[in-house]
């Protein structure tokens, strides 16, 4: 766990400052509200801004980070968030003006909650404002009077601050164009907010002032409309839309802004040659084309922030918010969903409904951390994804069409249109579909076809063409004339979903307190006409629902055991168990009791009573708080086995419900000590490193200590299914095991498995709608890869399936080199069905490792039914 470098100087001095608590937390690092004292009692409030530990010890960063805030520290404007000062004890800090409001993107979702979408008027004030912040630093030049180039990279909602004193400014230009740079210097990769990233970047081209204006025309869109413009599953497919993706007009949605298309059109305009020239240029032809709607006064956007907002601010002032304890989303989704407080630190409720009312999370103070950034394989991805979308583009174009490119002409802009209806409503992933389509001078479509067909998607094409020969667009021009040109759309669908019902799901707390109420919202978000309700009370209320019927679907954090085992059998009723990841225990303990690290010897000694002062630990001297979970849960259950060598904790141990309740006990008294699950874990507690063995290293929970099995405490996370499984209930797990299911999966903490294992007896693997394919499974003996009789017998019977291609897939269990041996025993299956007169041609072969267990690692059951080998007949409508 990262320690904020500020947390222990929250009410102490660094230099002229005193800081007094933490008021934002992210990716780059956290800001806390401080006092800067000066002669005579003069004192103001500033925001104090640290970098996380690895940013703030690369020296090549650091060195940029001082050269941007000396550059950003130059604009002296009223809509630029000024810099004050910069130090580097004890870390590198940032002193920033404090301002007392919050961002953009609060203010719209906050209008959206209360009075419907925020006022146009005070919109267009703000965005006027911004602007003129922009124009100031884009202007900015050296004592020679040299354009110093200065470009913001990060303009978006969350950097639009709003003060009460209806003043907005713009933020953190020092700091994004310093990370902007380590990316190029150091990676390579592309960074930003994608959805108001312009397209030029992704590309890789060099940022100029223009790229802000994009993203301020994205700005000024979302907040007009209030949701955003470019959203998407992932990083390359919002890329692909802020490329490709028709953006409606305003008075397409709101007639009432019909006045201000034309000022879109020209700041979101692909190329940069077509927007306008400046800040300057933009903000007045804003000016000029608001005048009919009019603009609210620094007065009126002042009243506005305190009648949506006032609550936020004081409890940020007064050290009374969350926000603290926030982390800021990857990606702004403010415009457009209330940001509620993380799920690891609260208590999930019992149903899928959203959370309803304002977030803590949506204070801000003037300088807003950015968001967490992806790794850098993620962008690496993304920017080959962009660049193969341009290429492709460009092969595609007809170099005869008139096609508007040249400076003030215009491209066809969609003017009403409707997303068609997916046709596969049940489908895991809805496709974009890329239409060609030629426009008239009359904005109709008189030629539209899929460049680049897929026999796959055949009927997803015919239905995207099909929508788009309906849409009208405003026509393209060219030397101030309407001609004929070419565009490239990207449909999206409708999931126009028709499951109704419930799924009834419980277990354990670990999955069930944060993660899986996330999963259900998500779900219902495809499946509006589905409710999921999660009961978390421990893991052994999973066996429990399943057998009496109550529950759809059980979660665990450990297998089942023997007894519940017997008790299935007892009853006739036949379980599936899923794994969907790891998860560790993670040990905590109070920041300031001072312990480094503990040996598993020493926390039996803890837990057994033989230890009761927090000096005994290595730690500050004090009395010892024991924390525990109660019998019933699973995290209790693998705690006792696996920390305990069995043994039960000693009566002195307090007994908490909840994960989350442990970490606000552990977080307030210095001398407790216990153990939660990682979804869990929080800045407000230390994670205590454990040693395995006499001689070894500390080692905290981390996803590669628990992924390589070098962390003590890990465990499996199971969910189970009793037969006959319940339609919704399996396309639950349909999700869970989606790329999105499991991306929610490694965003609460946990380790998802790598790819949707094959288990279930392959229900997962089944398209839609289908029938689940049934593998032949073929077991086989530690370190073997030879088949025997068994597994020639069963072979036979998937031969006798006619027509079939076949998919082999090796799988193998904690044996030396699981890769090798995965294949080989694929190999071997592969040979004996060519022996069988199976054509080479029509067999596949896969090594999935260990990649997709069947059951838990940990138990000798799970580790034999995971050497295994699958065999899929399919057969080709």
């Amino acid at each position: 766990m990262t320690k904020d470098a500020l947390a222990s100087h929250e009410g102490r001095h660094v230099g002229r400052y005193e800081i007094l608590h933490r008021i934002a937390s992210g990716g780059m690092g956290s800001v806390h509200l401080a006092r800067a004292h000066g002669a005579a009692g003069f004192e103001r409030l500033v925001a104090v801004k640290t970098l996380h530990p690895h940013l703030a010890h690369d020296d090549e960063f650091v060195a940029m980070f001082f050269d941007e805030a000396r550059l950003a520290a130059q604009i002296r404007d009223p809509h630029v968030v000024a810099t004050i000062d910069v130090l580097d004890e004890p870390d590198l800090l940032l002193v920033m003006e404090y301002v007392e409001g919050v961002h953009l993107g609060v203010l719209v979702r906050r209008a959206q909650e209360r009075e419907g979408r925020l006022a146009a008027p005070v919109v267009l004030r703000i965005v006027l404002d911004a602007l003129q912040g922009l124009a100031a630093a884009h202007d900015l030049r050296d004592a020679s009077g040299r354009p110093l180039g200065l470009v913001h990279r990060d303009v978006s909602p969350q950097n639009v601050l709003v003060g009460l004193d209806g003043v907005a400014r713009l933020t953190d230009f020092g700091v994004a164009r310093a990370e902007a740079r380590r990316a190029t210097t150091r990676e390579g990769t592309l960074k930003g907010k994608l959805g108001y990233m312009a397209p030029e970047l992704s590309a890789g081209e060099t940022a100029d002032a223009r790229a802000d204006l994009f993203a301020m025309g994205v700005v000024l869109w979302e907040a007009l409309i209030g949701r955003r413009l470019f959203d998407g599953e992932s990083d390359a497919e919002i890329a692909i839309r802020v490329s490709t993706a028709p953006v409606a007009t305003l008075s397409s949605i709101e007639p009432s802004l019909a006045a201000l298309d034309a000022v879109m059109s020209r700041a979101l305009a692909r190329s940069r040659d077509a927007r306008f020239g400046s800040a300057r240029e933009m903000s007045d032809a804003l000016e000029r084309a608001a005048s009919s709607l009019g603009i609210a006064t620094r007065r009126d956007v002042g009243e506005a922030v305190a009648r949506l907002a006032r609550d936020l601010i004081d409890a940020v002032r007064e050290g009374t918010s969350s926000a603290g304890s926030e982390r800021i989303a990857s990606r702004p989704d403010d415009v457009t969903r209330p940001v509620t407080t993380s799920a690891k630190r609260k208590r999930a409720a019992t149903t899928s409904d959203p959370p309803r009312g304002p977030s803590s999370a949506g204070a801000t103070s003037s300088v807003v951390v950015p968001p967490p950034k992806p790794s850098p394989v993620t962008w690496i991805a993304l920017a080959l994804s962009a660049l193969a979308l341009i290429v492709g583009m460009s092969l595609l174009v007809d170099r005869d069409a008139p096609v508007a490119r040249e400076h003030g002409d215009a491209e066809p802009v969609v003017r009403t249109m409707h997303a068609p209806l997916a046709p596969d409503a049940s489908a895991a992933l809805v496709p974009t579909i890329t239409v060609r389509a030629r426009i008239d001078v009359e904005g109709r479509v008189i030629e539209a076809h899929v460049p680049m067909s897929r026999a796959d998607l055949a009927t997803w094409e015919a239905r995207a063409v099909e929508a788009v020969r309906g849409w009208r667009f405003e026509p393209a021009r060219r030397d101030g004339r309407e001609v004929e040109a070419w565009t490239q759309l990207a449909v999206e669908f409708e999931r126009g979903s028709a499951l109704r019902g419930l799924v009834r799901v419980k277990g354990s707390d670990t999955l069930g307190g944060s993660l899986l109420p996330d999963v259900a919202r998500a779900f219902r978000e495809q499946h509006p006409g589905v409710r999921v309700d999660v009961e978390a009370l421990g893991s052994s209320t999973a066996f429990v629902g399943l057998f009496d019927g109550s529950a759809d679907l059980g979660a665990s954090s450990r297998p089942i055991s023997p007894v519940e085992l017997a008790e299935a059998e007892r009853l006739g009723i036949v379980l599936h168990e899923l794994v969907i990841g790891w998860d560790g225990i993670a040990v905590i303990a109070n920041p300031s009791a001072g312990i480094a690290h503990l040996t598993l010897d020493d926390l039996r000694a803890v837990y057994e009573g033989r230890v009761e002062d927090v000096g005994a630990l290595g730690g500050a001297p004090g009395p010892l708080q024991v924390l525990s979970r109660p019998r019933e849960s699973g995290t209790y259950a693998f705690f006792v086995e696996r920390a305990l060598a069995g043994h039960t904790p000693h009566p002195g141990a307090l007994v908490v419900e909840h994960n989350e309740e442990i970490v606000r006990i552990v977080a307030q008294d210095r001398g407790a000590l216990g153990y939660v699950g990682m979804g869990w874990l929080s800045p407000d507690v230390a994670t205590v490193p454990l040693v395995a063995s006499v001689g070894g290293a500390p080692v905290a929970p981390t996803r590669a200590t628990i992924e390589s099995g070098r962390y003590p405490l890990a465990r499996t996370l199971l969910l189970y299914v009793r037969e006959p499984v319940p339609p919704l209930a399996l396309e639950l797990v349909r999700f869970v095991l989606s790329d999105e299911g499991r991306r929610r999966i490694a965003a609460h903490g946990f380790v998802p498995v790598d790819r949707a294992p094959a288990s279930l007896d392959a229900l997962v693997a089944a398209p839609p709608g289908r029938a689940p394919l049934e593998p032949v499974r073929i077991t086989f003996a530690q370190g073997a890869s030879a088949l025997d009789d068994a597994g020639r017998s069963a072979l036979e019977r998937v031969t006798e399936t006619p027509g079939a291609r076949f998919v082999v897939i090796g799988h193998a269990m904690e044996e030396d080199d699981v890769g090798s041996l995965s294949l080989a025993r694929a190999e071997s299956v592969r040979a004996h069905l060519i022996e069988q007169g199976v054509p080479p041609e029509r067999i596949e072969v896969r090594a999935a490792s260990d990649s997709q267990p069947l059951a838990a690692r940990g138990t000798e059951r799970g580790r034999r039914i995971g050497r295994r080998v699958d065999v899929f007949a399919v057969v080709s409508d």
